[in-house]
């Protein structure tokens, strides 16, 4: 930005490196840092484009942010089901052994059962061992062995509170019950409540912050509105209301001329 109404270019910058400097009327700079340099950018230099935060002022509240609860577990989950898999999706047991038995007879042991039980491919595999020693099998509980079941669920929700749907963002295996006429209903809500909320954001900040240092304020008329119409939702949605329009027509309600100026001026 060279003047308050010139602008050059528009970048984006990684909301992770922005800290917001507030001051008694709102914010009064932008600190952006990259290696280690500090780049000072005044309020009118920055189009702040957030999802509203109950908990502060200043800074959005990105929907991740917002599950990371249940980001956490899963995490914490995904390393649990992998540690699961390399032992043979089991545990592979407890050795007992005398109590007088040396550190180097136990370190043997360690490594004995490490070759004969660790990976996937040792899965049922059975050590006989002599000298005293014995051998106890271990068992998952019912509720322990459900955890692939449960990452499943937790991707659900992840999902929810980004606002995707299956059918966006992959069916989960054995998940039987999708069908095209619930698709193409979730293809719709992703879009209405997802991308469309997302996007009147943008055009709203556009309008209020950036048409305005450009020389055309609010009062001008001036807008800017984003096209959906090669949008194949969208492109859906309008045969649908043209298909809708058209006993209106016949029976001389509205023109050809209304039903088009009625299309072309609604959102999508």
């Amino acid at each position: 930005m060279t003047q308050a109404t010139e602008i050059a270019e528009i970048w984006p910058l990684n909301p992770g490196r922005i800290v917001v400097v507030p001051g008694d009327r709102g914010i009064v700079a932008y600190k952006y840092t990259v290696n280690s340099k500090t780049i000072v950018f005044a309020p009118e230099q920055i189009l702040h484009i957030k999802d509203p935060d109950p908990t502060n002022d200043f800074y959005g509240l990105s929907k991740l942010r917002a599950a990371t609860r249940i980001l956490v577990g899963d995490q914490l989950q995904e390393k649990a089901d992998n540690a699961l898999l390399r032992n043979g999706a089991r545990p592979s047991g407890v050795m007992s052994l005398e109590k007088d038995t040396p550190d180097d007879a136990i370190e043997a042991a360690v490594l004995m059962f490490k070759a004969a039980f660790a990976g996937s491919e040792n899965t049922g595999k059975t050590v006989f061992v002599r000298g005293g020693q014995k051998y106890e099998r271990l068992s998952f509980s019912s509720a322990e062995m459900e955890s692939f079941t449960k990452r499943r669920w937790t991707a659900g929700q992840l999902m929810n509170v980004m606002g995707v749907d299956p059918v966006v963002y992959g069916m989960q295996p054995g998940d039987t019950s999708m069908t095209r006429e619930n698709a193409t209903i979730q293809r719709k809500l992703y879009f209405e409540r997802t991308i469309l909320p997302r996007a009147g954001r943008i055009e709203s900040t556009v309008n209020e912050r950036l048409l305005p240092r450009m020389g055309f304020p609010l009062e001008s008329g001036v807008k800017c509105r984003l096209d959906y119409t090669e949008t194949p939702i969208v492109r859906e949605q309008r045969a649908e209301e043209a298909l809708a329009f058209a006993p209106l027509i016949d029976r001389g309600v509205i023109t050809i001329n209304e039903e088009r100026e009625l299309l072309s001026g609604r959102q999508p």
